[in-house]
């Protein structure tokens, strides 16, 4: 047995946690302890922990129920060990994951060693649904991570008080770049949603609590200026269709758009600062610019071009409303075929048809996390305020 303590935080007991046990004690190099960290509201996984017959010593710790980046560092601080290494509840390790990546830290002299995931699926809506965000390739996960204690503590740990996002705000914390792609992978999930209704539930959960940290600044901000384009839009259609009603809520629309324009400008310029990857925003800048113009220039071609003239040959009927259909096809086929290709989703489940169910499942990815994002890029500035604030309170 190697001196690494293997933190479990749990919370369901519906979840395959016998399995992750079975998988851990089945580990080339074995852990001498594993520390379980429940906050389930009932004795089921307590029992089902007495009940298992492991060779590894089985701490077992109840808490009031605590989000998984809390759990994490409970039971960090409970570690004996000099090594600390994570897994979750629904993430199953390979027989060679702790052998190979001590190895790895050892011989490279690491802090840590973040893990490497593949996803699997299981029906066909969970290959739908991978399809349409990971398909077959390997990402870096908190689940398989291990790092020296030491390091993990001054690092101050996961954020309590967020129930997902908190691996994303980790990984920026320690100046760790997600990457994807990897050529072995050392844990598999195979617990993806199962249905629309966990599905949409799983990733506006995920966007909400992101909306509360500093991370995917471009993305909120984007989302944010869609939604003033759009809202803008919906004033000025007001003014054409209803121009009275237009006039008795001018002073709305004046306020959002002195108001939201300065914002945007000021948190790109936020973003430029305080974001790294500067190559790669100043990318995402220059889709937005060109997007922003085609968008106003489809909005103004009657106007300008045609000059409202039905029988001009100019003239394009529902200008606005046809490119906001081509948008959606073009979602769907970016999101349905580009992407899966990219991710190496097998072309025989691609065709001939369900593309477009992964396009769909894509486009309600980005419909789902379009408010919390927003709500996201209102909080991007004071979030931004705040950690600079707390870096010179604690220097």
């Amino acid at each position: 047995m190697s001196k690494i303590s293997i933190i479990l935080p749990v919370y369901n007991y519906k979840d395959p946690i016998l399995k992750v046990l079975k998988k851990i004690n089945d580990q080339i190099l074995k852990p001498n302890e594993i520390i379980i960290v429940d906050s389930s509201n009932n004795i089921k996984i307590q029992e089902m922990v007495r009940s298992f017959n492991s060779s590894i010593f089985i701490l077992y710790h109840w808490v009031p129920k605590a989000y998984p980046g809390q759990s994490r560092n409970i039971g960090v601080k409970l570690a004996k060990n000099e090594y600390v290494a994570f897994v979750d509840s629904k993430t199953l390790p390979k027989k060679n994951w702790l052998s190979e990546y001590i190895k790895i830290l050892k011989d490279d002299n690491l802090e840590y060693k973040i893990g490497i995931t593949e996803f699997k699926s299981i029906s066909t809506f969970q290959k739908l649904v991978n399809s349409a965000t990971f398909g077959n390739i390997n990402y870096s996960t908190i689940p398989g991570s291990i790092f020296k204690k030491d390091f993990f503590l001054k690092s101050g740990g996961f954020l309590n008080y967020l129930r997902s996002a908190e691996d994303q705000h980790f990984f920026s914390k320690i100046k760790f770049i997600q990457k994807k792609d990897y050529d072995n992978s050392y844990l598999i999930y195979n617990d993806l949603p199962s249905n629309f209704i966990s599905f949409i539930s799983k990733y506006f959960l995920y966007s909400y609590h992101t909306s509360f940290i500093n991370i995917q600044g471009i993305t909120k901000n984007l989302y944010f200026l869609i939604f003033t384009f759009l809202t803008i839009s919906m004033f000025l259609s007001l003014k054409n269709m209803y121009p009275i009603y237009f006039l008795e809520y001018y002073y709305l629309y004046s306020i959002f758009f002195f108001i939201a324009i300065p914002f945007i400008i000021v948190n790109f310029v936020l973003v430029l600062i305080f974001e790294r990857m500067k190559k790669e925003i100043l990318y995402q800048l220059l889709k937005i610019l060109i997007l922003i113009i085609v968008f106003y220039s489809a909005y103004k071609w009657n106007m300008y071009v045609a000059d409202w003239l039905e029988t001009s040959k100019l003239y394009i009927p529902h200008v606005t409303k046809s490119l906001i259909l081509c948008t959606i096809f073009i979602s769907i086929f970016y999101r349905g075929l580009i992407l899966p290709l990219k991710r190496k989703v097998e072309i025989d489940f691609i065709f001939p048809f369900n593309w477009i169910r992964i396009g769909f499942l894509g486009l309600t990815i980005d419909v789902v996390k379009s408010p919390a994002y927003v709500f996201g890029a209102i909080n991007y500035p004071f979030i931004q305020l705040y950690d600079y604030l707390k870096k010179i309170y604690y220097k």
